[in-house]
């Protein structure tokens, strides 16, 4: 059974209280080319700089942003993206995106569509893939959910925090039978989740 946040104040002003956080933060190596030997190595390790901008219940950090297809003369792909730029929607027009997000126990994302195709890899705790239709998916250390443009949600189930990556590219506008669905993000308001961005131009 997930924990439930406790809170202290009063229902009118309660702000939810999480335990600590205890997962490692995960670093990123980036390689390149020696351009005079054209030997290959590291141009970096970076930890993950994380960020909450949908507030404490969940943390973000963007590990990698590339162009698609990704120009490697002269590295011109790693100049081209701040890689802890904050301002970065969950999807870049013309890009792919790695990125770390961590769930507090017993959170619950607004169910939400993106213009894009998502792996979304669980490396920590138990999270749950929610779909509008009422389908769920539970997910444990090192499962997968391939997610192609569909309205979804994410749930922590576990006890402790829950990480997973994403590896996001994004796509050709969603069309099912005939329709065209746009980039959607339902009851992100009344989850407190109207810090993240859908989509970067």
């Amino acid at each position: 059974m997930a924990e439930v946040p406790n809170t202290t104040a009063s229902p009118a002003e309660a702000t939810p209280t999480y335990p600590p956080n205890t997962l490692r933060a995960p670093v990123t190596h980036t390689t390149t080319h020696d351009p005079t030997t054209l030997a290959s190595t590291f141009a970096s390790s970076r930890p993950a700089h994380f960020c909450s901008p949908a507030g404490p219940s969940m943390r973000f950090s963007t590990s990698h942003v590339a162009a698609m297809p990704p120009n490697f003369t002269d590295d011109a792909d790693l100049a081209a993206f701040s890689h802890t730029d904050e301002t970065i929607g969950l999807v870049k027009a013309g890009a792919t995106i790695m990125r770390y997000v961590d769930f507090a126990p017993g959170t619950t994302t607004a169910m939400h569509r993106t213009q894009s195709l998502d792996f979304g890899i669980c490396l920590e705790g138990t999270v749950v893939a929610v779909m509008d239709g009422g389908e769920e998916r539970r997910l444990g250390r090192g499962d997968v959910v391939v997610q192609r443009g569909t309205m979804h949600a994410w749930r922590n189930a576990g006890e402790g925090w829950a990480r997973m990556a994403y590896v996001m590219t994004a796509s050709d506008p969603v069309v099912v039978g005939g329709r065209e669905l746009e980039a959607e993000m339902v009851d992100g308001e009344e989850k407190g989740q109207t810090g993240i961005s859908l989509e970067t131009k």
